[in-house]
């Protein structure tokens, strides 16, 4: 729940919102959130990978799945699905398995 601190007369620093909370009769009050269009492609952030050392290395957004040498810069990229064609044609592309937790030469 996120709290309106608009109306408060506390100082604007983190020690006094967290003093406004604890105030029974303060004059913070919880925020309306407008859920009208959750689940929609255009609100919903993109959600990045909760362990930083799996996050895609060309975008962040994702998780990887792939590898291979980019043919640009020869360094070795690991790739989401969105970020594919990076490494699609790379000699040494792999698809990593998640379940046995091997890389599997593509096909």
């Amino acid at each position: 729940m996120t709290i309106d601190h608009s109306k408060c007369d506390h100082p604007r620093t983190s020690k006094g919102r967290a003093w406004c909370r604890r105030q029974r009769e303060g004059g913070a009050t919880p925020k309306t959130v407008d859920m009208s269009k959750a689940g929609s492609s255009r609100v919903d952030p993109p959600k990045t990978p909760r362990d930083k050392d799996q996050e895609c290395m060309v975008c962040g957004v994702e998780r990887w799945e792939m590898r291979g040498t980019d043919a640009l810069t020869g360094i070795l990229l690991y790739v989401g699905e969105k970020c594919k064609y990076m490494v699609q044609r790379a000699r040494d592309f792999q698809v990593y398995d998640r379940e046995d937790k091997v890389w599997l030469d593509a096909e």
